[in-house]
């Protein structure tokens, strides 16, 4: 696994996600607050249209993590997509990706 350390945010970006088949990316939040966080999601276009949305609530001192797959349609997804999200209390965030023969992955940090 990856730590989810360092500084918290309550708004980034995820600017890479893996759309080609056999890969995967997934995203982790971690809310070290002691009330719940309203975490929402969105999958915006290369043009900065956002094409979906995903809202997730994530209790205090606990965390959550999905596959982008399972937060947004697969067929919405494009090369050149990105995630961007926002909180009402600061989170600690990772985008993880890699592919499904598991010969590679890696780990970033969201961006504000």
């Amino acid at each position: 696994g990856f730590p989810l350390m360092g500084a918290t945010a309550k708004r980034g970006v995820f600017p890479l996600l893996e759309t080609d088949s056999g890969n995967w990316t997934g995203l982790a939040f971690a809310n070290p607050n002691n009330e719940t966080a309203l975490l929402t999601l969105e999958l915006v276009g290369m043009d900065g249209v956002v094409k979906a949305t995903n809202k997730v609530d994530i209790p205090p001192m606990s965390r959550s993590a999905a596959v982008v797959g399972d937060l947004f349609s697969l067929s919405d997804m494009e090369a050149g997509d990105y995630v961007r999200f926002t909180s009402n209390v600061g989170l600690a965030a990772v985008s993880v990706s890699g592919d499904t023969e598991r010969s590679w992955m890696s780990a970033i940090g969201a961006r504000e």
